[in-house]
């Protein structure tokens, strides 16, 4: 992590980034997360938090339960837990995050990761019309359980969309031509 993050908080965004890249959660999903909302290998997901900082239902109004990762798992018992508090992921002032929040703690973590890149990879991963955001992270979920040879209807399933996996192959799934032959 840069250093500009403050260690306390390294290792709960660490988490979360690690989260969101592999369960495929929406960022709002996982602001309004309780540690009651996973049980074993299983994420209930069943809340949201809207942009206006009220907590809702997940888009399309319908919880649902997900896989819980082994590395998502590793990386929330590897974050401090806050005693009294139900929320999985907290700021470091110990309050909920929100799409604010997150963008600025995303920044420094974002540009220190571009900044490795050559620049024709840096602009085909962090183009000006579509920059990279936290919630680009669905995609790496749903690309690595598509290398995993998950289908596409399951990973829908994963991302909670309710269209048996047309989007996942039009938009969210980027599959390695590379990986597809090893496969094949």
């Amino acid at each position: 992590m840069p250093r500009d993050v403050p260690e306390t908080v390294s290792s709960t965004l660490r988490a979360m980034l690690l989260w969101l890249a592999y369960t495929g959660m929406r960022p709002g999903e996982v602001f309004a997360l309780e540690h009651s909302d996973l049980d074993g290998d299983l994420i209930h997901v069943r809340r949201s938090l809207g942009r206006t900082g009220t907590v809702t239902k997940p888009k399309n109004g319908k919880p649902r339960t997900i896989i819980l990762p082994d590395v998502a798992r590793q990386a929330v018992s590897d974050m401090p837990r806050l005693l009294g508090v139900e929320r999985v992921f907290s700021t470091k002032r110990d309050k909920r995050f929100s799409e604010g929040t997150l963008g600025t703690y995303w920044r420094p973590v974002k540009a220190a990761f571009i900044e490795k890149l050559d620049p024709r990879r840096r602009q085909q991963l962090d183009p000006e019309q579509t920059p990279l955001h936290p919630y680009s992270l669905r995609h790496h979920a749903a690309t690595y359980l598509l290398s995993l040879g998950v289908s596409h209807s399951d990973v829908a399933l994963q991302l909670g969309h309710t269209d048996g996996g047309l989007l996942i192959a039009s938009t969210y799934g980027h599959p390695s031509d590379e990986a597809a032959r090893e496969r094949l």
